[in-house]
């Protein structure tokens, strides 16, 4: 396992002195340098972003507004999952209470606990440093408040807050496993493993952690990622839907589809407090007892999906496709002007970029629909995709978006790998293999997108056929 140390912020030396500069391994000079240096960091214009490229990815300037090098796909600074690495981060910060800001999808009446002692999340998944949140630029989660460094990291945050949220809400996994109890995990003792921030209670749960992290890295997950809801109104065994994950109580819950995370969101405490669920998960009384604690202290009576901070998702963040593929402009749809492709709702600018959309759906859905391809092809994961990692490819006439920079730099690096991560039959053409006997390859000139999956055809002619009777010529997921 190979373990990379980053440098330390806000861990004052001996001697108080505030250093300009940074060795490599060695830490910033003082809180006051750390504070300092993330004021002077600017924050980010919230430009229009461009077609071919999507905008910058959040913190993707130092602290001099200059533009950060691409990561190297061979030596990528920490952990992605592809790979047994796990990074460490011993970073520190100083005590530091920020008033929580403005909550987006919750009542704004109630105090929620300060996730990461006001730190921006974001800035720590995607750069591994601490910086400070600033409280205009807030959001709620999983009975968290959360502030960033600027509104584009909110924005990344929002798109997929299950990428940025420490595990067990910051709580020790070694502990929880082992132990089946909470214990808060040390800000300067934390690892980022299958591109997840993980926190231990000392060294020697994060050691026990690196020997054997197959053992620890899905200790949050309930129930094994079955679906507790089949389980007990069904009582049959089924596997949750990576794509129905929700955080609740520090959990990671999954279900068999969108239906039954609602019945789950609507009264979590039925299910948790459930004991037929004693002899399956005895943790699960942890999190009914931890969405307990924080709806008392918030003042309500209800530990519903307001205080999970789940909220209707759509795909693409919002931006409406049609604008972006023909008029090159990341437009934010209406909520009135919808699509809506099995589990993807889609926003359009107008009802005709919806008209627009309808008539040639392959165009202007995004590769995977929006999730990210690398995370799908190398871990089997539906990871979401973000704006500000995305990539146009005219060979393929198709938009990729990326989880963050690291999977869109391995993209870049080799994207025969991962371009046709949701094309059907390897991109041969079905009608002719279905109705012919014979493989011909497709061509991305003639696509049809149909179910989750995007398909190619030899000609004009029999993407056609293809239209007119889908189900007779569509492969199985």
């Amino acid at each position: 396992m190979i373990v990379l140390t980053m440098p330390s912020l806000g861990c004052p030396p001996a001697s108080g002195r505030c250093s300009a500069t940074r060795r490599r391994g060695r830490p910033l000079g003082g809180a006051a340098c750390w504070l300092a240096a993330a004021l002077a960091a600017p924050i980010a214009a919230d430009a229009q972003p461009g077609v071919r490229q999507g905008p910058a990815a959040p913190g993707s300037r130092d602290a001099a507004g200059s533009a950060a090098a691409a990561p190297s796909p061979g030596a990528r600074s920490f952990d992605q999952g592809r790979g047994s690495s796990a990074t460490d981060f011993p970073l520190s910060t100083p005590g530091r209470s920020l008033r929580p800001g403005f909550k987006p999808w919750e009542r704004p009446a109630q105090q929620l606990p300060t996730g990461l002692q006001g730190c921006c999340p974001v800035t720590l998944r995607e750069r591994q440093r601490w910086a400070p949140g600033d409280p205009r630029f807030a959001a709620a989660f999983d009975g968290r408040q959360y502030t960033f460094a600027s509104p584009r990291e909110r924005e990344a945050f929002l798109a997929n807050p299950g990428r940025y949220v420490p595990a067990l809400n910051g709580a020790c996994l070694v502990t929880f496993h082992d132990e089946q109890r909470l214990e808060p995990g040390e800000f300067d003792c934390g690892l980022i493993h299958g591109g997840r921030l993980l926190f231990f209670a000392g060294e020697e749960r994060r050691a026990r952690f690196r020997s054997d992290p197959d053992r620890y890295a899905n200790a949050d997950l309930a129930v094994r990622g079955r679906c507790l809801v089949s389980l007990l109104e069904q009582r049959r065994d089924m596997p949750g839907d990576p794509r129905t994950a929700t955080h609740f109580g520090g959990r990671r819950f999954l279900f068999v589809n969108a239906h039954g995370r609602s019945k789950f969101l609507a009264d979590p405490a039925s299910y948790l407090n459930d004991p037929r669920l004693a002899g399956v998960d005895p943790t699960l009384r942890l999190s009914a007892a931890v969405a307990a604690t924080d709806s008392e202290e918030q003042g309500d009576e209800r530990a519903s999906a307001d205080s999970a901070g789940e909220r209707p998702q759509f795909a693409m963040q919002g931006y409406c496709p049609v604008s972006i593929r023909d008029e090159a402009r990341w437009v934010r749809g209406r909520f009135d002007v919808l699509v809506t492709l099995g589990d993807l709702t889609f926003r359009c600018a107008s009802t005709e970029h919806r008209e627009r959309f309808a008539g040639d759906v392959a165009r202007y859905v995004p590769a995977l629909g929006g999730y990210c391809p690398v995370r799908f092809t190398d871990d089997g994961d539906l990871e979401p995709g973000s704006i500000y990692h995305s990539v146009e490819l005219p060979e393929y006439d198709l938009l990729f978006m990326f989880a963050g920079a690291d999977e869109m730099a391995a993209f870049k690096a080799d994207p025969g790998r991962y371009a046709k991560a949701d094309v059907a039959a390897g991109g041969a053409c079905v009608v002719t293999q279905k109705k012919e006997g014979r493989s011909t390859p497709g061509s991305p000139r003639y696509s049809a997108w149909h179910e989750g999956l995007r398909y190619y055809f030899a000609s004009a002619a029999y993407a056609e056929q293809f239209a007119a009777e889908p189900a007779a010529y569509a492969a199985e997921k």
